[in-house]
């Protein structure tokens, strides 16, 4: 049980630090930080325009138009920032899996009470000799570590973009003042 949990710990310490590399590097600069602005400014515009039920409606249907491609040009120039942001993170979980496997080679770290099925087998398996596939390996402590650490960070310290709820169709995103639309026509 001791070393499942040194090996969690240094699973999770490595995943800590990618995270904090992608802060420095990316999540911190100010062209990203106003890339989440404009995006947050254009939804609450967008929200507001969308509610208000007053003056000229074609008018008002120029102006929703306009902030939602204003607001999808803002989601996919700030993309770009979030595809560089996956490949170092990708990258430098190749190269924290190299050295998991490295530190942890042959020694499995847990034991599973059952057998898992033969599709993750090779998963949780790997770099292990034998053929007792209750045996947990580091390279799976690892992956499942990565896998929670970083959803767990983003949603703590609210990195990443905003969504852009505009590629939903209108009867998704506000069925009754569609069904409303419909029926009074």
């Amino acid at each position: 049980m001791l070393i499942f949990i040194k090996a969690y710990l240094f699973c999770l310490v490595l995943c800590i630090s990618s995270e904090v590399v992608n802060y420095y590097l990316f999540y911190r600069t100010e062209a990203f930080k106003n890339h989440k602005k404009t995006i947050i400014l254009n939804k609450e515009k967008l929200k507001k325009e969308e509610s208000d039920t007053s003056g000229n409606v074609a008018k008002k249907k120029k102006k929703i138009d306009a902030l939602k491609a204003q607001l999808n040009l803002a989601t996919s120039q700030g993309a770009t920032y979030m595809i560089r942001s996956s490949i170092v993170s990708v990258l430098l979980q190749f190269v924290y899996m190299y050295i998991v496997g490295t530190v942890y080679d042959k020694t499995p770290v847990g034991k599973f009470p059952f057998t898992p099925f033969g599709l993750f087998q090779s998963l949780t398996h790997r770099g292990l000799d034998g053929d007792d596939y209750t045996q947990i390996s580091c390279v799976f402590v690892f992956v499942m570590a990565s896998v929670s650490t970083k959803a767990i960070i983003d949603m703590i310290f609210d990195f990443g973009l905003p969504k852009a709820d505009t590629s939903k169709p209108e009867w998704m995103t506000n069925p009754e003042q569609f069904v409303d639309k419909w029926l009074n026509k």
